[in-house]
């Protein structure tokens, strides 16, 4: 390479996040001298599109703004439908703690089945609060991971207090069933507690689901009942549920072709149904107008 010839650089960078920035300082430093380039001019190659995307995303969007795109993700990494899916399964091998519970929340596939909005966020974590919540669905879930069936604090005992809170007049000390309610719960809270009823039992009886082994068929009855029971559909992500269900047919049709009969784990299915979904690949925004990154 000759000394004038710049067309070939090796840039030494600490970490992704630097790299990403020295990458738009040359992308930059490319447009001034050349009047003629343009955003859809530039693609970016990388061995590992996953790895970078978020640092490539949160580069790009600051000042000075580029128009780009990110091309060759796996759709879960895209999909908000398909991510709160997989992150209820991953709920299973946790000791269902409060902060995990409100990560599920914050998934607006699934607030909005239950009816609740981003706004309500506060307002139920609160609740939560109130109620002394922290971890574990009861005593029976409690002896399992630590040996002792003790249910204060956990989720079954925070609800009691809730729901004895909202039915019983305000500054009640009275205790229903060694339950002590808790204090001041009306009208919205009312409404937004409901809700939550909701959702809570919704999620404790789809990971009830997950506690025996089953076929690969009875396993795809129960992840349908499952999205059924916890996602909101509508116009927005139908490609997304259709990938999802999909995912669930070739599963279970390729069982049946291979005459596979056995029952197995959650853990096992669940790993085979990631695995399935990480190959559904979005290509739809290559070379779509910006700098491609792919």
């Amino acid at each position: 390479v000759s000394p004038g010839d710049h067309s070939l650089a090796v840039h030494a960078c600490h970490s992704p996040m630097r790299e990403a920035q020295v990458l738009k300082d040359l992308i930059l430093d490319a447009f001034n001298r050349n009047p003629g380039l343009y955003p859809h001019d530039v693609v970016v190659m990388m061995p590992d599109i996953e790895a970078y995307a978020p640092f490539l995303e949160a580069v790009f969007s600051q000042s000075p703004e580029l128009p780009f795109t990110v091309s060759d993700r796996r759709r879960r990494s895209e999909s908000l439908t398909l991510s709160a899916f997989l992150n209820i399964l991953e709920m299973k091998e946790t000791r269902l703690e409060k902060s995990k519970i409100m990560g599920l929340l914050s998934c607006p596939v699934i607030a909005d089945k239950f009816g609740l909005t981003m706004g309500d966020q506060e307002l139920v974590s609160a609740l939560f609060d109130a109620a002394g919540i922290l971890w574990g669905k009861d005593g029976a879930h409690r002896q399992k991971i630590l040996g002792q069936p003790y249910e204060h604090n956990s989720w079954a005992f925070g609800l009691n207090r809730l729901m004895a809170g909202f039915a019983l007049p305000e500054a009640s000390t009275v205790f229903v069933n060694d339950v002590l309610p808790c204090d001041g719960i009306e009208g919205l809270e009312g409404e937004v507690l409901g809700k939550c009823v909701h959702f809570i039992q919704s999620l404790f009886k789809a990971l009830e689901l997950m506690d025996s082994p089953g076929t690969v068929r009875e396993w795809a009855t129960r992840f349908r009942t499952i999205i059924a029971d916890m996602l909101a559909k509508d116009l927005g992500n139908d490609g997304d549920m259709a990938v999802l269900l999909n995912a669930l047919d070739d599963m279970e049709k390729q069982a049946g072709q291979a005459g596979f009969e056995r029952q197995i784990t959650f853990s096992a299915v669940r790993l085979a149904l990631a695995d399935k979904l990480d190959v559904q690949v979005s290509q739809g925004s290559f070379l779509s107008g910006g700098i491609t990154f792919c």
